[in-house]
């Protein structure tokens, strides 16, 4: 069964969707509260894709994007870019991102030190309930994605 989150990913040309099948993950992960969420972030724009599918999906959510690339970044409405290291944990600190962020993807550089540096800047942004994932993981290591889940100390590794 083909998704809504399915279509805006193919709709916007996203890997999410078609490629690794994400999609369906985060759909389940979100089902019955879209329209609460109010904060996401992806590390890792490349063509935008992906944050015009969360936009979309998240009617009521500012979507922040981070990238290395300055020819990544766009503006849109409710769609907020920015040029940084996502590996630098001093950069990624000035950013003006504030907290309780709701989702945060890191589709960054797929490198262990990198995710492990935005994890220990970016996690605690994470409001109470709210999930931060890394993907592609099986690239730097075969255990497949890491999915943490912010209620109490649950971390899911799937």
């Amino acid at each position: 069964m083909v998704g809504y989150l399915f279509s805006l990913g193919k709709k916007y040309g996203t890997d999410k969707a078609e490629m690794h099948q994400y999609t369906r993950h985060y759909e389940e992960m979100f089902k019955g509260r879209r329209s609460k969420v109010r904060k996401v972030l992806e590390i890792g724009i490349w063509k935008g894709g992906s944050l015009r599918m969360w936009k979309d999906f998240f009617p009521k959510a500012t979507i922040y994007g981070i990238d290395t690339c300055e020819d990544y970044l766009f503006k849109e409405p409710r769609i907020k870019c920015f040029l940084c290291d996502a590996g630098n944990k001093e950069e990624l600190k000035k950013l003006p991102l504030g907290k309780d962020f709701d989702l945060i993807v890191d589709d960054g550089s797929h490198k262990y030190n990198e995710q492990m540096a935005a994890f220990d800047v970016l996690y605690p942004l994470v409001k109470e309930g709210g999930i931060y994932v890394i993907e592609d993981v099986e690239k730097e290591y075969p255990m497949g994605r890491m999915i943490v889940e912010k209620q109490g100390n649950l971390i899911v590794i799937d």
